[in-house]
């Protein structure tokens, strides 16, 4: 799903005129054919390019939300991941699992 995602990314804009030209040429042919009036191919046009539009903007807004949770827990200089989101929870937690367990220096107290 992911090659796909980044595959429609890339080619964004030729396939959107792959998708309008092939919708054009169709509607033409059965326009021609006298089994579809302009008015109803302008309607079915809209609504299709209504749903694929919202669509297309639901897939880039989880494509968007990933890369945010992937940035965060990332630690801009190593490039290690240093937290991890719980999903359950709600919250971020430490990616090491040592961290804060049995220790008390550096919370309130001096070595």
């Amino acid at each position: 799903m992911k090659k796909i995602i980044n595959f429609i990314k890339k080619y964004r804009n030729e396939i959107g005129g792959l998708i309008r030209h092939t919708a054009t040429i169709a509607g033409g042919i059965l326009i021609a054919k006298g089994s579809l009036t302009t008015d109803s191919f302008h309607m079915i046009l809209g609504s299709t390019t209504s749903i694929i539009g919202t669509g297309w903007s639901f897939v880039n807004k989880v494509a968007h939300k990933k890369e945010i949770q992937v940035a965060l827990s990332t630690d801009p200089v190593s490039g290690e991941q240093t937290r991890e989101f719980c999903s359950t929870d709600k919250v971020w937690k430490s990616a090491d699992n040592k961290v804060g367990v049995g220790t008390s220096i550096g919370v309130g107290t001096s070595a």
